[in-house]
């Protein structure tokens, strides 16, 4: 089956490299018509009993490759339009930078002003970066350097340029990742794909751009993506990421906190969850399962609490909470997501608002061909895809 016919068609390839897995879909776009999913491919990444970032980083490239390979045999000798590489933690850097101009004299906004505001917060983003990859500069790559937010004497504007000021606030996402582990990515791609076009994107500022068109982004909202070793998190307030922070504790935290409880393998711990979620355990597994989760679901939810408290800045929250990731689908982390310990960190001093929005929520803006609609595990990919695919 050739997957990419040409005919009035735009075809684009997005994978998504978590801690978890690597997941690969292939989507066909046509005028007048919702992308549609042709194919989908996803490989787990090998669960390690004491992770390590180089142990990851190599697990991680080895399974792309695998990933890559199993996208194309649905496929040959054709070339897609365009491929997007979406990064969850901890495979990027990224800061949101707030600019202010305040001059006693009115200026114009030209395309140079701006460049040159973007030039030096992007050099000042690296040289941070520097420390935090443990890398030089020449080591880094930007993968993204997005203006969310103009505001001009208080207002809002959305085309700056060559309109008069006193003051002007610019809020910037920037993003980077490591040069070696980027191009071994796009090696990758190149073999596998041919000579294709290449946008390397992190999931934070993706995600963000579809949410805020569903959900109030001037109230704000929160995102909790559960990886499969951290969970990320990221603050949305006044249509700007505030910022982005993550924890040490994701799915595979769980797992292994239940194979360590029961004296069992990983992999056997990971069939006792999803066996319960399925409601077929016996019942006395299924209690003992039940409390394993419930402390596990206390450390994390402490870690959560950790990490909105850092992110948020002494200030209350905004009460929307989106639940994504492979883990997501656990009834327990919405639980402790809408815990008491939690309540004093909303604005309105309640319980989170907490969302799991499911493939068959985006129906309206995505065909999801034969995937299950019912997969939580799909949501994020599918949101993701939603964004980045529209302007192809």
């Amino acid at each position: 089956m050739n997957l990419f016919d040409k005919k009035n068609k735009r075809h684009i390839v997005m994978f998504d490299i978590r801690t978890s897995s690597i997941g690969a879909f292939a989507f066909k776009k046509e005028s007048g018509k919702l992308p549609e999913v042709l194919a989908f491919s996803k490989i787990p990444l090998r669960l390690l009993d004491a992770p390590g970032s180089s142990s990851m980083e190599n697990s991680v490239l080895k399974t792309f490759e695998d990933t890559s390979k199993a996208l194309t045999s649905s496929f040959k000798d054709v070339i897609p339009d365009m491929i997007f590489v979406v990064l969850s933690s901890p495979w990027f850097q990224s800061q949101t930078r707030s600019v202010k101009i305040s001059r006693e004299s009115p200026f114009i906004v030209t395309q140079k002003f701006l460049d040159d505001i973007i030039r030096d917060e992007t050099d000042l983003f690296i040289k941070r970066s520097e420390e935090t990859f443990s890398s030089r500069a020449d080591q880094l790559e930007v993968l993204e350097c997005a203006i969310m937010k103009i505001t001009l004497n208080g207002y809002r504007v959305t085309e700056p340029i060559k309109k008069n000021a006193r003051e002007m606030t610019m809020s910037l996402y920037l993003s980077a990742s490591r040069r070696e582990f980027i191009e071994l990515i796009r090696e990758s791609l190149i073999h596998n794909f041919g000579p294709v076009k290449i946008e390397l994107k992190s999931e934070p500022l993706a995600l963000f751009q579809i949410l805020k068109d569903m959900i109030d982004c001037e109230e704000g909202f929160l995102t909790i993506d559960v990886g499969g070793e951290m969970t990320e998190v990221s603050l949305v307030r006044n249509c700007v990421i505030e910022g982005v922070g993550t924890f040490n504790k994701g799915g595979n935290f769980i797992i292994r906190r239940v194979a360590s409880s029961l004296s069992t393998g990983l992999e056997e711990a990971l069939s006792f969850i999803k066996s319960k979620s399925r409601g077929d355990l016996k019942e006395d597994i299924d209690q003992k399962i039940s409390k394993i989760l419930e402390i596990a679901g206390n450390e994390w939810r402490d870690g959560l609490v950790e990490a909105l408290k850092i992110i948020g800045k002494s200030n209350t929250l905004p009460q929307n909470l989106v639940l994504t990731g492979g883990a997501s689908g656990i009834e327990m982390l919405k639980q402790k997501s809408q815990s008491a310990e939690l309540t004093p960190l909303t604005i309105l001093g309640k319980p989170f608002n907490v969302i799991v929005f499911m493939p068959q929520d985006l129906e309206s803006r995505i065909n999801p061909g034969a995937l299950d609609k019912k997969d939580t595990q799909l949501t994020l990919p599918l949101l993701l895809a939603t964004d980045l695919i529209k302007n192809v």
